[in-house]
């Protein structure tokens, strides 16, 4: 779905405090460790010393404190989910945050890309802008570097995805990903059986299609190129 999708790019140009694994246990991330009041209403975040934004700049508490605070001033969707909730930075490192109320579901909800810091230094200078920027200024392990609006059927858009050498977390083979958006529903759904067709390219030119999210560290591989549906 379009959904699941914009996940997956968001959750390769950002990260969150932390992340859900694959049986939706909660793991660190951007946090390396974090603790919860007995009562559940206050959660204690260490920020990773080594976390960067892709411009080099320190990814710090304030950046988390900051953004979920001008999410609600901007009533975006995710801003639903921070009622009731009060964020602190008392250092660099360390986030509090405090919950008028204990919910059993908040760490996960802390996973969720729609709760991923803002680079605050940027939105300092961009405003609400920010996220139009080419290069974006994020904090995952790849960096948007194209962003090409689809015109018409000839003319399809792209998003292109650079990896990012400032990132903390493990490597893997693929330099580049290329993200075609099809100018033509029909067409494209015709050729994909109405679903996104995920390609690997390999060094030797052989292509590998996958119907579910690629896994980026695979072996030999130094460019993902997805055909996305549009409509």
């Amino acid at each position: 779905t379009g959904s699941d999708f914009a996940n997956w790019v968001a959750i390769n140009l950002f990260r969150g405090l932390v992340a859900i694994g694959r049986d939706f246990e909660i793991e660190p991330d951007l946090a390396e460790r974090f603790t919860v009041s007995d009562d559940g209403l206050t959660y204690r975040f260490t920020l990773r010393g080594d976390a960067r934004w892709s411009d080099g700049e320190p990814v710090t508490a304030d950046d988390f404190a900051f953004t979920f605070a001008q999410m609600v001033e901007d009533e975006v969707e995710a801003a639903r989910w921070l009622a009731g909730v009060s964020a602190s930075a008392p250092d660099a490192r360390t986030l509090e945050i405090r919950l008028a109320e204990a919910r059993n579901h908040f760490l996960h909800m802390l996973g969720q890309p729609a709760h991923f810091a803002w680079p605050r230094h940027v939105h300092a200078r961009r405003g609400r802008e920010w996220f139009k920027d080419v290069p974006l200024v994020g904090n995952g392990p790849f960096v948007i570097t194209e962003r090409r609006a689809i015109g018409d059927e000839r003319s399809p858009g792209r998003i292109t995805l650079d990896s990012a050498p400032l990132w903390y977390g493990g490597g893997g083979n693929i330099r580049e990903v290329r993200i075609e958006l099809e100018a033509s529903p029909t067409v494209a759904m015709s050729a994909a059986d109405g679903r996104a067709s995920w390609r690997l390219r390999g060094p030797g030119g052989a292509e590998h299609e996958l119907q579910h999210h690629p896994v980026y560290t695979a072996d030999d591989l130094h460019t993902l190129k997805c055909a996305v549906l549009q409509g």
